[in-house]
C-alpha cells in the first residue's frame, strides 16, 4: 500500500501478490483438488492484483473530510474512515482482467486499515467450476480482504509495499 495522508490523491496505490498454493479452505482433500484441477498452481503459481486508480467517496455525514464528487480528496485526519473503490487489474489463472474492490479505509495515527470486497466469475478467468460430490460451486465468487499498513520509520517519499504493507509519506 502506498498513501500520503496529507495528499491522498497523489500516487496512492495498492498491489498484492498471493502464492496460490498457500490458499487453504480447511479441508485437505478439497485444497488439493482446488490447487490441481481449478487453480492449476504448478502452471499459475501466483495471483496478483495491482491498482490503477482509487476513487474516494464519503462514508456518510461523519466523514467530513471525504472528497466532493469530482474534487480532490482532502488531507486525512487521524481516526477518519473513508470509502473508496480501488480499480485495478487481477491476474488469476493466467488471465488478466479489470477488477474493482469496494473498500473502507481507516487512517489512525500512522496505521491504515483496509477492508474490501470484490466479486467476479470464475469462468472469466477460465477456471473450471468446482464440483464436490453433489455440490456445485457457483460461478460467481466474492473475495474479502483485510490489509493493514503502517507508516515506515523515516519515510519521506512514497514507498513500495513491504511485508504487511507500508504507507509512504
Amino acid at each position: 500500500m502506498t498513501l500520503d495522508p496529507g495528499h491522498p490523491d497523489a500516487g496512492a496505490g495498492f498491489a498484492l501478490s498471493v502464492d496460490a498454493a498457500a490458499l487453504v479452505s480447511g479441508n485437505r482433500l478439497r485444497d488439493h483438488t482446488m490447487r490441481t484441477k481449478h487453480l492449476e498452481v504448478e502452471t499459475y503459481p501466483t495471483i496478483e492484483f495491482a491498482s490503477t486508480a482509487i476513487r474516494w467517496g464519503a462514508t456518510g455525514p461523519e466523514a467530513g473530510g471525504a472528497a466532493a464528487p469530482g474534487g480532490p480528496a482532502p488531507p486525512w485526519r487521524d481516526g477518519e474512515e473513508r470509502r473508496a473503490v480501488v480499480e485495478g487489474r487481477l491476474r488469476l489463472h493466467g488471465v488478466d482482467r479489470p477488477l474493482s474492490i469496494r473498500a473502507i479505509l481507516r487512517y489512525d495515527n500512522g496505521l491504515l486499515t483496509a477492508d474490501g470486497e470484490a466479486a467476479f466469475a470464475l469462468s472469466d478467468f477460465a477456471i473450471p467450476i468446482p464440483r464436490f460430490l453433489w455440490l456445485v460451486l457457483d460461478d460467481h465468487v466474492t473475495v474479502t480482504l483485510h490489509a493493514v499498513g503502517r507508516e515506515r520509520a523515516g519515510t519521506s517519499d512514497h514507498d513500495d509495499a513491504g511485508e504487511g504493507g507500508a504507507l509512504g509519506r
